[in-house]
């Protein structure tokens, strides 16, 4: 139960974390043009490098907590340190979560500083 509750908490921090990671991301490789979604609608969509660049941001923040919850690299990290493999998924839970919020903090900054200093023409 302690392990559920701690990938719960990852999830959460993630999950809110990754919003803030895509606003810097957006800002930073926008798309102006319009992509037909179906025959008579049209969406604004990332671009295939946001896409990219978004997903090994949040792979890299979520990295730690996927580690320290496996199986096998949590169980040998519990060996090697000698602790309980819970403090080990705990910690990672907590390098993910510190990485979600100073990602997310500057990719915030990005876009606001991008948007401030936007100028049309």
């Amino acid at each position: 139960m302690p392990v559920v509750m701690s990938l719960g908490a990852a999830a959460l921090v993630l999950s809110i974390g990754s919003g803030a990671i895509a606003t810097g991301v957006g800002i930073g490789f926008p798309r102006f043009e319009a992509v037909s979604v179906s025959r008579s609608t049209k969406a604004i969509v990332p671009s295939a490098l946001a896409f990219v660049t978004y997903s090994i941001m949040v792979l890299v923040v979520a990295l730690p907590t996927g580690l320290a919850h496996s199986g096998i690299t949590g169980h040998a990290l519990a060996s090697v340190v000698g602790i309980n493999q819970f403090v080990i998924g705990l910690s990672g839970t907590l390098v993910s979560a510190v990485l979600a919020c100073l990602v997310g903090l500057i990719s915030m900054y990005i876009a606001r500083d991008r948007v401030r200093n936007y100028r049309l023409g």
